[in-house]
Order: C-alpha cells, then sequence, then structure tokens
C-alpha cells in the first residue's frame, strides 16, 4: 500500500490553476522536446485556466506516485499525457492505481476493437496490447480516434485528473474533441495588455510599479517577460470587471521614460518615429557589431527617412581610411576606447552630413581580449550638434548577446537624446 501525506493549501480564488505532468524518460535524456506543456498551457489559458506547475519525470513508478499525489487538492485540473502504450514502460496506469488505491478490469470489448485496428493495417494485434484495455473503476474513459491508447478521467476531491497518450497528435484530438468541451468549460475573452519597456532592468521596473501592483493586485495578474530588446510587462484582467485599459494606462504612465508602447510595437520604430518627428537624421560607424545596428533600421520600410547610411569599420585600416579617425589616437588608446569611438561618431556624422552620428567598438568575443580590456567591453559615442558623449559597458556575454546589446543600448542612447 502506498502511503502519502498530502499538504493541502488554500485555493487560490482568483482563477482555476493547473499542473502539467509530462511522462517518458526520453524527456529526461534530451532526445525528445515537451511540446505537450506548452500546447496545453496555451490552449487552457483560452478557457480561464492557469497553469502553474509543469513537471516532467522518467518511466519510473515511485517518481510517477509522487508526482500524481503532489497534485491532490492543490489543482483543480491535472493534465497527464505519456506512459500509455504497451510497453513495459508504460507504467503510468499503474502507478495511478496505486496512488488512488483502485480497482480496475479488461475491456474485452475494446480489445476486440484494437485488433480491429491492427487489422485494417494488415497487422495481426501484440499480445502487449490489450494493456491498453484496463479500465479503472470510478473513470471515465476518453475515446483515442487516431490511436489505441485510450484516455482517463478521474476525480478525486478538489482535482480533476486526464491521463492522455504522450503522441502529440492524438493528445491534441483529445483535447479538443472531448476534455476542452465536456469538462473544462467555455471558452472565455482573454483580456490582457502588454506594455513594452526599454532601457531598465526588470528588477528596477518592478520596484518602480510596486505600489501600482499592490493596488491592482485583487483585480490583475502581472508578469515581466526580459529580453536584450528590454522588458514586456503582461497585465491579465482575472475579473469580469476590470478596467483594463484604464489601468494599463496607469502603469503606462508609472513607467514612463522606459515605456514606448503596446503590444507589437517595435523599439526601433518608435525610435525612427522619434527621429522623424524632430526631423533629425542619424547615420553610423559601427566595429563589433559588424552593421547590425544598420539592419535593425533597414529592417524597416520607410528609414530611409532618418537613415543616412553607415560604415562598417571592422578593421583599423577602414577606421583610418574611411572615417578620418587617427592612427595616433589608434596607436594611443586602441580601437576600443572612448576616443575612438567619440571621433568615429563625430566624423561618419560629418561625412553623410547626419544630424546625429553614433558609433559602436568593442570585443564582441570570444577572442580579442587582452590584458586591461575583456571581452564584453563596448564604448558607445554619440555626436549630436556640438556634444558627443561616450559611454563604456561591459556585457561580458556571449559574442551574439554582447552584439545585440550593444545595438539596443545603443537605441536607447539615441532615444534620451531625442528625448531630453
Amino acid at each position: 500500500m502506498w502511503l502519502y501525506n498530502i499538504n493541502v493549501i488554500d485555493w487560490n480564488d482568483k482563477y482555476m490553476n493547473a499542473c502539467i505532468i509530462t511522462i517518458g524518460s526520453e524527456l529526461l535524456d534530451g532526445t525528445r522536446l515537451d511540446t505537450n506543456s506548452k500546447w496545453i498551457t496555451e490552449k487552457i489559458a483560452g478557457y480561464g485556466v492557469v497553469a502553474q506547475k509543469i513537471v516532467s519525470i522518467r518511466d519510473n513508478e515511485l517518481d510517477i506516485c509522487d508526482a500524481i499525489s503532489e497534485t491532490i487538492d492543490r489543482y483543480t485540473f491535472i493534465f497527464i499525457t505519456g506512459g500509455l502504450g504497451p510497453t513495459h514502460d508504460d507504467i503510468t496506469i499503474e502507478s495511478f492505481k496505486k496512488v488512488f488505491q483502485l480497482n480496475s478490469r479488461i475491456d474485452s470489448n475494446y480489445i476486440k476493437e484494437i485488433e480491429q485496428k491492427f487489422l485494417v493495417r494488415n497487422i495481426v494485434m501484440p499480445k502487449m496490447n490489450q494493456n491498453q484495455a484496463v479500465v479503472l473503476d470510478g473513470a471515465d474513459i476518453i475515446d483515442n480516434p487516431i490511436g489505441t491508447a485510450r484516455g482517463v478521467y478521474y476525480q478525486h476531491s478538489k482535482s480533476k485528473f486526464f491521463i492522455m497518450p504522450g503522441v502529440p497528435s492524438e493528445m491534441y484530438r483529445m483535447m479538443d474533441d472531448i476534455i476542452l468541451p465536456n469538462y473544462i468549460g467555455k471558452p472565455i475573452e482573454l483580456r490582457y495588455r502588454t506594455i513594452r519597456t526599454s532601457g531598465i532592468a526588470e528588477s528596477r521596473l518592478s520596484e518602480k510599479i510596486e505600489n501600482l501592483m499592490s493596488l491592482h493586485s485583487k483585480d490583475f495578474d502581472f508578469s515581466f517577460l526580459p529580453s536584450y530588446k528590454g522588458v514586456d510587462f503582461i497585465l491579465k484582467a482575472i475579473k469580469e470587471n476590470a478596467e483594463l485599459d484604464k489601468v494599463a494606462d496607469e502603469f503606462y504612465s508609472e513607467m514612463s521614460p522606459y515605456s514606448f508602447g503596446y503590444e507589437n510595437d517595435s523599439f526601433i520604430e518608435f525610435i525612427i518615429g522619434k527621429l522623424s518627428e524632430n526631423q533629425f537624421t542619424i547615420s553610423l560607424a559601427e566595429s563589433c557589431t559588424g552593421g547590425f545596428l544598420g539592419k535593425i533600421f533597414t529592417d524597416i520600410p520607410g528609414s530611409s527617412e532618418v537613415f543616412k547610411g553607415g560604415v562598417v569599420a571592422y578593421s583599423n585600416s577602414i577606421k583610418v581610411n574611411q572615417l578620418n579617425v587617427s592612427n595616433e589616437k589608434l596607436d594611443r588608446y586602441g580601437a576600443v576606447s572612448s576616443e575612438v569611438a567619440k571621433e568615429m561618431a563625430q566624423n561618419v556624422m560629418h561625412i553623410f552630413k547626419s544630424t546625429i552620428g553614433l558609433s559602436i567598438t568593442g570585443i564582441a568575443g570570444p577572442l580579442g581580449e587582452s590584458n586591461n580590456k575583456d571581452v564584453g567591453l563596448v564604448y558607445i559615442a554619440l555626436a549630436f550638434k556640438n556634444i558627443c558623449i561616450c559611454k563604456k559597458f561591459n556585457f561580458n556575454l556571449n559574442r551574439d548577446l554582447n552584439r545585440k546589446l550593444s545595438c539596443y543600448t545603443a537605441l536607447n542612447m539615441i532615444r534620451k537624446v531625442i528625448e531630453e
């Protein structure tokens, strides 16, 4: 007999919650990617169900039993995939039986159905497939229209369990055709806004809006999605009468000057819009980013209104011959220095006759490190009218992220100059 001490916690009255358990040693060996969890979380969100936990476990009876037992009375819905095949390592049903001490029987009629499914393909059903005809007492059978592994629905106290095949196509059909419409309820309208920010760290942004989150926590859920481009803040209404747009505007204002748009608004389009609005033009001198910032600009149709051009000065000879950087400064300070970055920015502005000149020079890595200059060291300079500012950064990441962060940091410098 299996004995479990179940830790019962209070229900979260904001929403129905869920736990997803994916079973299969292949998921933990790196030979298979768990795509089921992502698909399920997206589907159930449309029904007002929030996935609070996802766990993947091996085909091990003790681990499966422990994982299932820990969900009892903790989650409204528990979605379990995998381990319903006919082979020795498919032990999900047997493990589930032990947790709830259920009796079972063999459905002889379903064995005949399985035999017919094999006969259609001119194959004799292997005897081990009879294992897929097990029926648990007190549980509903969930039909599988395209496979032989039927699913299971079982309710224990406040928790509703769904056991489905690990094969994605079979699981999709069970969810779409049977589980969602018959057991979960009606789809709901998801009400959320995404506020886009750039130039501020996730922790700093959280501190900045801490009071607002506390004020609106009964009506909204909050989440932060950081990336090298910035931090997206998702505001999700959890009550029907929540004033989503009004509250979103409050957060947007509180996040100023880092907030720049909603949903799919892009930061580069915001920057181009600001340049155009002020009738400014810009030119670029890029070294370690290799023209990536220029690509970001020219990816946007109509950017030629503000983007005049650029020079990819990857080698010192190009810095000298095309950007007129002095050999003396290169020899004295090195290509990765504030002195050279400033000269690159000022000279590219004059060469292209643009309002703003911006330069990036640094060590993207993994090579190029010296005694006093580490990988990730970047100087970004911006020339505007009669001023030239230069900032030093130590990103210390991999080559790809060092380059991307350099570009988006440069865009934030452009924004700051325009708005000031």
